[in-house]
C-alpha cells in the first residue's frame, strides 16, 4: 500500500469519527434541552418522559 493510499484510508477514518463525535455532541446537547421541560410542557409538545427521564414522541412508537 503506498503512502497516498494510507493517508487517504486514515483520513477518511477520522473523517467518519468527526461526524459520529459531532452528532453524539448534537444528541447531548438536545437531551439536555428536554431535561429542562417540565412533564406538563413535554405533553404540550406532543411528548412524553419514559421511566428513565428521556422524552420521546409516542406517535414513533406505534
Amino acid at each position: 500500500m503506498s503512502t497516498k493510499h494510507a493517508f487517504a484510508s486514515v483520513t477518511h477514518v477520522l473523517a467518519g469519527m468527526s461526524g459520529r463525535i459531532r452528532a453524539a455532541r448534537s444528541r447531548r446537547q438536545t437531551e439536555r434541552v428536554f431535561a429542562r421541560f417540565s412533564n406538563h410542557e413535554l405533553a404540550d409538545m406532543g411528548f412524553e418522559r419514559d421511566w428513565d427521564g428521556a422524552a420521546y414522541r409516542p406517535s414513533d412508537y406505534r
